[in-house]
């Protein structure tokens, strides 16, 4: 069964959310994260998402939704990405990072939350082919992907909210 996903993000369409029922419309998706929105296209002011991170949501699940989130954020330089994957206790719960082996001389920094200071581990940094592999498999079966590895984000979230006591800016 093919799930149609909800996906938030900048788009030369200027639409979000943008429905994606097909492989072919997924592909699209990930094409246009990597091809970015030109400068001033209204697609760029999407819902507060940068031409590099997408939201997924299952659509149409009733009352509860969104209760699987899968966000995807790409390196348009490096041709890399990171999945962050949020559910509800019947699938997995809670917040997990992807989990790679793919190791760089120069990682780039990848946010989890394009909103704040809060990056992935560099642990998480998947190749292309695996990112576009985890987002169909996620259309396909509307859970978590199996054919990416997990790390559970939980301890990653607290020491990083720890730490950010030293991003914070100094005031006078």
């Amino acid at each position: 069964m093919t799930h149609t996903i909800e996906a938030f993000y900048a788009n030369p369409r200027g639409v979000s959310p943008v429905l994606l029922s097909t492989a072919e419309e997924l592909d699209q998706l990930v094409d246009d994260l990597f091809s970015g929105v030109p400068a001033g296209h209204p697609g760029g002011d999407a819902a507060h998402h940068t031409a590099h991170d997408a939201l997924l949501y299952l659509a149409g699940g009733g009352v509860d939704v969104p209760d699987h989130e899968l966000r995807v954020v790409i390196d348009r330089t490096a041709r890399v990405g990171a999945l962050s994957f949020v559910a509800d206790a019947t699938d997995l719960g809670g917040t997990w990072f992807s989990r790679s082996g793919l190791r760089l001389v120069e990682p780039p920094t990848l946010y989890a939350d394009c909103g704040s200071l809060l990056r992935f581990p560099s642990t998480s940094i998947l190749a292309l082919p695996d990112v576009r592999a985890a987002l169909h498999e996620f259309q396909r079966t509307g859970s978590r992907p199996t054919c990416v590895d997990w790390q559970p984000a939980a301890g990653y979230l607290v020491a990083a909210a720890r730490d950010a006591v030293f991003w914070l800016p100094t005031t006078a």
